[in-house]
């Protein structure tokens, strides 16, 4: 099929560009119109060796967890995470770098995040972003002994 115009008509390509650039133009004024609010809180739940499917917010029948389904409703549920690591420290190193275990280099061999990894409490808490961040932890495996408080304003251990 030939993209030239017929006689007095337009070709494929000028429609379709001519679309593209409605459309860009749409998205701009959408933009402009509904620009999001400052976001003011984060608030990241992790919950070591726990079942996703015996959690109220990821549908299990039973109200296992109220609170958690109430704060999965007012925030952002992630229904398809999954651990970078079978076990707690390179699993808490990649969750806070975003980066692979091979990536960031904590791994059985080597129990600790180097201080090269950037993590990202210290992205939020740097000035451009502007948050305090604040970690607590129960777990020894996800604990300042192998420098996962990294980047937090202040970090509690119990």
């Amino acid at each position: 099929m030939s993209a030239r115009p017929r006689e007095g008509g337009t070709s494929l390509i000028r429609v379709a560009a001519l679309m593209a650039g409605m459309l860009l133009i749409a998205l701009v004024i959408v933009a402009s119109i509904q620009r999001p609010k400052r976001i003011t809180s984060v608030v990241l739940v992790v919950l070591d060796t726990v079942r996703a499917d015996h959690l109220t917010p990821y549908g299990y029948s039973k109200e296992t967890t109220p609170r958690l389904a109430r704060l999965a409703q007012e925030g952002l549920l992630f229904e398809q995470a999954r651990s970078a690591a079978p076990w707690t420290l390179p699993s808490h190193a990649s969750l806070f770098t975003g980066k692979l275990p091979s990536q960031h280099g904590c791994h059985w061999e080597h129990r600790w995040l180097a201080d090269s990894q950037e993590t990202i409490a210290e992205v939020l808490a740097s000035p451009r972003a502007g948050f305090e961040t604040l970690g607590v932890t129960t777990n020894v495996n996800a604990s300042s002994l192998y420098n996962l408080h990294q980047g937090f304003s202040r970090f509690v251990e119990t």
